[in-house]
Parts: structure tokens; C-alpha cells; sequence
């Protein structure tokens, strides 16, 4: 039998050349940094936030505090060194364990909470628990207020049940933002990843 037969010719696609391929890529998210905690008293962005980007999304990924039932929170940073800044801050979420939602939130904080929810039903540290969360912020080089939306999941400290939480938040005073910077309400980020990714310009 001659298997020369069998062969198959496929087609070869030319439809989009190199340049088309960088244009797609340029326009889409890109990977801008990428960090691990590790008993980390916390996880700064600097020297990253600027004029490049539409927007940006940052993965939160397996975060685990180093000690038990607390919050995950954010702050910003101004000015080229920069100055974290500790009051000021407005925030409200939502949260869900099992059927029932319950909001929460201030007007005037030392933070935006991420993975916040009180009581005891912040992010434990026991055997499996951690928790996860995608951020979004749009332009904070301009002088507008900069709107931080986040949604997450994460395990309670009291039993290991999921919650699940969805929210948004802002630094009260309008001016350009230069860091952002994650920090535990007490103790150390004990392990977990933190990843930007921007939007970059369209034209």
C-alpha cells in the first residue's frame, strides 16, 4: 500500500501578518509586575502607574495573612518617593456567606478594605484558608478622583466557609496617584502573589 496517499495537506493560514500580532498585542493586557509576599509587611507599586495604560487589573492570587482573622487592605501612594497616605478614605461592599448578604464600609478610613468583611469573618490562616480578589482602577496619573472597583473570595477565620465580596473605594482628595500598596490590618502578608496588568492605549 502506498501511505504516501494518505497524506494531508493543510492549509497555511496568512491572514495576519507580524505587525497585525504586535498591534493586537499592544492594545490588549499586558503584564506590567508581578510580585510574592513572603512574611512581606507589605506589597508596593511604584514607578509603574503612569500615562501607558487606560486602565489597570491587579490579581490578588492564594493570599494568606500571618496572623489569623484579619483584613487585607489598600493604600495609595503620591509624589515621587512616595507618601502612603493614611486617612481619607471611602469605601462600601457588599459581602455574601451562604444566602445572606450583609454590606459594609466607611466614609472616612485609614484604608479601602479588599478582603474586609469584621468580626469574625475576616481572612484566616488556618490549613487550606486563603483568599483571592481582581482590582481594576482606571487613569490615576490624572487629577480626577481615582475609583478603585474590586471583587473577591475568600475563607473566614471562624470556620473556613467562603465569602464572597464585591466593592469599591476612594481616596477623598482629588490628585494624582503614583503607588498603591497592600498591607495586612495586623502582621505580615504571610505568601500569596500580586500581578498588574494594563490596558494600554487603543490610539
Amino acid at each position: 500500500m502506498d501511505y504516501s496517499l494518505l497524506k494531508i495537506n493543510y492549509p497555511v493560514f496568512t491572514g495576519i501578518s507580524e505587525l497585525d500580532y504586535t498591534e493586537i498585542a499592544m492594545n490588549g493586557l499586558e503584564l506590567i509586575l508581578s510580585q510574592s509576599a513572603s512574611a512581606s509587611a507589605t506589597i508596593d507599586f511604584t514607578t509603574v502607574l503612569n500615562d501607558t495604560y487606560d486602565g489597570y487589573q491587579l490579581v490578588g492570587s492564594s493570599i494568606k495573612p500571618a496572623t489569623d482573622n484579619t483584613k487585607l487592605q489598600l493604600q495609595i501612594g503620591t509624589g515621587g518617593t512616595p507618601t502612603y497616605q493614611t486617612l481619607g478614605y471611602a469605601w462600601s461592599q457588599v459581602y455574601t456567606i451562604a444566602a445572606t448578604q450583609t454590606p459594609t464600609g466607611s466614609t472616612s478610613d485609614t484604608h479601602i478594605g479588599i478582603l474586609d468583611a469584621g468580626g469574625t469573618n475576616d481572612l484566616g490562616n488556618a490549613a487550606g484558608e486563603n483568599g483571592s480578589f481582581v482590582l481594576y482602577f482606571n487613569n490615576p496619573e490624572i487629577t480626577d478622583f481615582c475609583n478603585f472597583t474590586y471583587t473577591g473570595t475568600y475563607n473566614r477565620a471562624a470556620d473556613s466557609l467562603p465569602i464572597s465580596n464585591f466593592g469599591g473605594g476612594t481616596w477623598s482628595t482629588a490628585g494624582a496617584i503614583t503607588a498603591i500598596r497592600f498591607l495586612m490590618s495586623s502582621g505580615n502578608i504571610a505568601s500569596g502573589r500580586f500581578t498588574l496588568y494594563g490596558y494600554r492605549k487603543v490610539a
